[in-house]
């Protein structure tokens, strides 16, 4: 007798609806405030590179030699 099953149960749940409503007010929080925008816009790039520092000093990226850096430019037309 077989203690696996071959059949797989798949259960699906919802965010309730009041944790749906609190990610959608720190979401508008985040990106509406332009300062914090920018912060977590470099944070992430800066956590990218760090990933991608690693996958070459590991020899799992073979794009070794191309600079690892952020550019980040403005547009003063557009604010």
């Amino acid at each position: 007798m077989s203690f696996f099953s071959t059949q797989a149960h798949v259960q699906t749940f919802e965010f309730k609806a009041e944790t749906k409503r609190l990610l959608d007010i720190v979401a508008k929080s985040l990106y509406t405030d332009k300062d914090v925008f920018v912060r977590e816009l470099l944070s992430n790039a800066s956590d990218a590179l760090e990933k991608l520092r690693f996958l070459q000093e590991s020899g799992r990226d073979t794009r070794v030699g191309e600079p690892l850096q952020i550019i980040l430019r403005t547009d003063p037309d557009k604010k």
